[in-house]
């Protein structure tokens, strides 16, 4: 089936083919690329998901590193923290677009997003529950303050003991600026505590007042006993009594307050702490856990980067693979259509080539056989223009006898008397004339031979015509009716030559005839009795050279026919060999077409 396809559609299939070899490539690479565009679409999502996860429980531990500074920096006041879950950057992707996006990319992690949202409330409750309870408070000044109550019941009991003890000399510290509560009391320490806890702070500032009452009264009974009045001791006790237990009993109500305001505070800071240990500790695990879990099933539900590149590699080697294949398939059918395209001009190179020989052989035989023909027509022209001339002389003869006919006939009027003379002379006379309608049937035949050639040389004439016009394809066939032409023509040449054979024989019959004519009439002078049967028997030979007179007359536009047929014959063989040189040339022409075409496919000539 395919031998037998046209070179264009044998191309045409050779480039479907590779066409289709191509769009299957590219269908091939356009969705096996989309599939890698997909999977790193699905890993570039997932690692997003994973990283924005762990960022977020990177973020929480961060968060929840913040809360323990706030707890345990005392410089740190103020809680900078998010403590709205709704707010935070979990909780803000967790509430948005984002986590729908999530759930859509990894169905499984929806459940964990679900139970991940309770303890994530409760996790930022608790940071509000230890913002609530938080007081950046030193639990050591509750046992600082109690040991300077301690301290400055100690310093009351000194004073008392020394007044008791009646020494002029006090030990006590009275200056309230250099003990050590005092020390204290003045010092940056105390400062910051004011600034970062103004309860205590506002108890700091009104215990000034009283601690330095309390360390003036011991000035004032120093100055006391170190005057001359007998009664100092009493004097200095009762103003003990009256002064410094007072003041000492309002620097201690102050220091209770505070110590019980310390207290207070270091409970509500412990209870803080207890939240953050209990509940926020506890609340982070398990976010952190379900954090982590959602990492982990990311993963495993997420394609991974290796996994990835596996499959990019895969079609990088599929594709390798079926371009290879591709390519070899194209230049085995390239190959292919080439052999084959080239065999089957080949073949017709061949083919042309010898159609070429072929042609230029039969333009060969047939220009020289048109040349003979045309030859041949002439001579057959010349043959026929001699043998109307010799007609026409028989014509005259004839006519000639038939006026001797006629001269016979009155001289038979004249020889009526002699005529049973003349019976045995006419007798011989019968049989010449008997002998001259002998020839005269031949010369019929002979002329209806001449008719029939002349019929026959018309058709053949014909058939000649036609075959030139043919000559391109058939022209052997056209040598062939030549051939039958020139058969033909001498045919009539023969026949015509057999005429004038039988006419000469016609006339010498009727001289002859003449002769016994002449005898007779001298014969027939005598004759009587017979002279009407001889006026009779003579007017049926004029009748007859009369007939024979027209035939010939016949014969001799038949010839003249058959000479004008006989010229355009040749005319037509002249046409014929013209036409049959000029198919010579133009086989001349296609031989040179098919060595153009030969050294087109196989690069060389062909031998001669």
């Amino acid at each position: 089936m395919f031998q037998n396809m046209t070179i264009g559609k044998k191309i045409i299939i050779g480039f479907l083919v590779v066409l289709g070899i191509l769009a299957f490539i590219a269908i091939f690479a356009v969705l096996n690329i989309g599939q890698i565009v997909d999977n790193a679409s699905e890993v570039i999502d997932g690692n997003k998901l994973s990283n924005t996860i762990v960022n977020q429980k990177v973020a929480h531990l961060e968060w929840a590193a913040e809360l323990n500074n706030f707890i345990t920096d005392p410089e740190i006041n103020t809680l900078t923290i998010n403590t709205d879950p709704h707010k935070c950057g979990f909780g803000s992707w967790y509430y948005s677009d984002e986590r729908t996006k999530a759930e859509q990319l990894i169905p499984q992690i929806a459940p964990i997003l679900s139970s991940i949202e309770e303890p994530h409330k409760k996790l930022h409750e608790s940071a509000i529950k230890v913002e609530e309870k938080y007081v950046n408070i030193d639990p050591s000044l509750s046992g600082f303050f109690a040991e300077k109550e301690k301290d400055h019941y100690a310093w009351m009991n000194t004073l008392l003991t020394e007044l008791i003890e009646e020494q002029e000399e006090l030990s006590v510290q009275m200056n309230d600026r250099l003990c050590a509560f005092g020390e204290f009391l003045y010092s940056k320490r105390a400062a910051e505590i004011a600034r970062d806890n103004p309860k205590i702070g506002k108890y700091l500032e009104e215990i000034k007042a009283p601690h330095k009452a309390l360390h003036d009264s011991a000035k004032e009974i120093q100055n006391i006993l170190h005057s001359d009045d007998e009664e100092k001791f009493q004097r200095a006790f009762m103003y003990y009594k009256d002064h410094t237990v007072p003041a000492m009993n309002t620097v201690g109500d102050y220091l209770k307050q505070i110590i019980e305001t310390v207290d207070e505070q270091v409970k509500s800071y412990n209870e803080a702490v207890a939240v953050y240990n209990n509940e926020t500790q506890e609340h982070l695990d398990t976010v952190k856990g379900y954090l982590d879990e959602i990492v982990t099933t990311t993963k495993q539900n997420i394609m991974t980067d290796e996994k990835m590149l596996d499959l990019a590699r895969q079609t990088e080697t599929i594709l390798i693979i079926i371009s290879i294949a591709a390519i070899v398939l194209g230049l085995a059918l390239a190959l292919l259509i080439a052999a084959n395209i080239i065999k089957t001009l080949k073949r017709l190179v061949e083919n042309l080539a010898d159609s070429s020989g072929q042609v230029t052989q039969a333009s060969d035989q047939l220009s020289s056989a048109s040349q003979q023909l045309a030859e041949g027509s002439s001579e057959q022209a010349s043959s026929l223009e001699e043998t109307s001339a010799t007609l026409n002389e028989s014509n005259s003869m004839i006519q000639q006898t038939t006026d001797n006919t006629e001269k016979a006939s009155e001289i038979s009027e004249r020889a009526s008397k002699s005529s049973e003379k003349g019976t045995n002379e006419m007798q011989n006379m019968m049989d010449s004339m008997q002998k001259l309608n002998d020839s005269s049937e031949e010369i019929s035949k002979i002329i209806k031979v001449i008719d029939d050639i002349a019929f026959q040389t018309n058709i053949l004439a014909l058939n000649a015509a036609v075959e030139a016009a043919r000559a391109g394809e058939a022209g052997s066939g056209f040598a062939v009716v030549a051939e039958e032409v020139r058969n033909l023509a001498q045919r009539s040449a023969k026949a015509a030559n057999d005429t004038t054979g039988i006419i000469e024989k016609n006339i010498e019959l009727s001289k002859e005839g003449v002769a016994v004519a002449e005898r007779v009439r001298n014969v027939l002078n005598d004759i009587n009795s017979e002279s009407g049967q001889l006026n009779n028997l003579i007017d049926g030979i004029n009748a007859a050279s009369k007939e024979q007179s027209q035939g010939i007359s016949q014969i001799n536009e038949a010839m003249s026919q058959m000479e004008q047929v006989t010229q355009q014959n040749a005319a037509n063989a002249e046409e014929t060999a013209s036409s049959s040189e000029e198919l010579s040339a133009q086989a001349e022409n296609l031989n040179d077409i098919v060595e153009q075409l030969n050294v087109m496919i196989t690069g060389q000539k062909r031998s001669q």
